[in-house]
């Protein structure tokens, strides 16, 4: 019985890290898409060889003439949310 309430908080404890991982990135991905405004952003997310995954983070926009572009902003979302006013600069 014991066995079983220790594995059963072990799940909890690991589900619980997932969910607050993936909150954190939600609210990460929701301040991105406000500092950035012009379009969408893209996240692409890579497996490797030997489980390394590679992350690249895209900012989409569209320019005067309708042509649609994106820009490199990161592989993170710490990274992207500092390169933001950068790029936003250079597309003025």
């Amino acid at each position: 019985m014991i066995s079983l309430a220790v594995s059963q908080h072990a799940i909890d404890t690991k589900r619980k890290k997932l969910l607050d991982k993936l909150h954190e990135e939600i609210v990460d991905y929701a301040r991105l898409k406000k500092a950035w405004g012009y379009g969408h952003i893209e996240l692409i997310t890579i497996k490797s060889n030997f489980i390394v995954y590679l992350s690249f983070i895209y900012g989409h926009y569209v320019t005067a003439r309708n042509e649609k572009k994106k820009i490199y902003l990161g592989y993170n979302f710490k990274e992207a949310l500092n390169n933001v006013d950068e790029k936003q600069i250079v597309l003025r």
